[in-house]
């Protein structure tokens, strides 16, 4: 004789079973890049993971230091001071002042300059790791406002280099492939160069200029200090927006440890319920403690 009342309980059971079984999704791509991504990685002193249940997209900020152009040449500076001395237009003290600050200004260029190159160093170690373990492929670079194939990122290289040893900031070994300063160019575009990652676009040059004029504009300290992060916001923002219509479920952004992205996620998360992001922050291993 059939139990009724333990038939019902178990079809009950069942279906339930199946029920809960139906109703959990499959992870997303992105969901398993971030969990697959490892914690720690050759050249990085920090991974930190922010996970976003559902994401369709994961972003992981390589955080770095680069390069600050220098606005003058130090050798027409120079030479300014010098023929400004023979023709005896300005006192003494006025010349001493003058040519005291344009050193102390070279120092500070070159001080940037190595501290680009050792943190630079470790981003290369990054990106290689990630490329020999992980697959990486691509990378989006700060301040990149196309594809750049290896002949551009070669191009941009030399310009560089050029610059701060016809400017005398550096003597062309020290810039060179095998000088002090030669990382400072800028592990993803040296990467990029020989052909081992490619390189792309994740930024948009009018709205570039647009914040380096705003900041340059600024008359004091508060006010710059508030240009650099209303600037800084759209900048980011326009990266979300680039990674959003490439369909990307993954992408390695190298960007200035400076920059942010939890705020503008939180805010697009919040407008994209469909569309979220994940985030990882990797932050290379020469980076100063003290600076973050």
């Amino acid at each position: 004789m059939v139990n009724i009342r333990s038939t019902l309980k178990t079809g009950l059971a069942s279906l339930l079973i199946g029920l809960s079984s139906c109703s959990k999704s499959e992870p997303t791509e992105a969901e398993t890049y971030f969990h697959n991504f490892p914690i720690a990685l050759d050249g990085a002193r920090e991974v930190q993971k922010y996970e976003t249940p559902g994401a369709k997209h994961c972003l992981v900020h390589v955080e770095q230091v680069h390069q600050a152009l220098p606005e003058i040449s130090f050798i027409k500076e120079q030479t300014k001071i010098d023929q400004i001395s023979a023709n005896g237009s300005e006192s003494s003290s006025w010349i001493k002042s003058n040519r005291e600050g344009l050193l102390m200004y070279r120092e500070v260029v070159r001080e940037n300059l190595n501290e680009a190159s050792t943190i630079q160093r470790d981003i290369e170690t990054i990106l290689l790791y990630l490329k020999n373990k992980n697959g990486l492929k691509s990378i989006r670079l700060e301040s990149c406002f196309k594809d750049d194939s290896p002949q551009d990122c070669q191009k941009e290289i030399t310009s560089r280099s050029s610059f701060y040893s016809d400017s005398g900031y550096t003597t062309k070994e020290e810039i060179s492939n095998s000088g002090k300063y030669w990382y400072s160019n800028g592990a993803g575009r040296i990467l990029g160069s020989k052909g081992l990652l490619e390189i792309k676009a994740s930024e948009n040059i009018d709205i570039n200029s647009t914040s380096y004029l705003l900041v340059h504009l600024a008359k004091t300290s508060e006010e710059r200090d508030k240009a650099i992060r209303v600037t800084s916001d759209i900048r980011e923002n326009h990266v979300l927006d680039v990674l959003y219509s490439s369909c990307e479920p993954y992408s390695v952004v190298v960007f200035g440890v400076d920059h942010d992205f939890r705020d503008n996620l939180n805010k697009w998360d919040a407008q994209h319920p469909k569309d979220k992001f994940s985030l990882i922050v990797v932050t290379p291993k020469s980076y100063r403690e003290d600076k973050k």
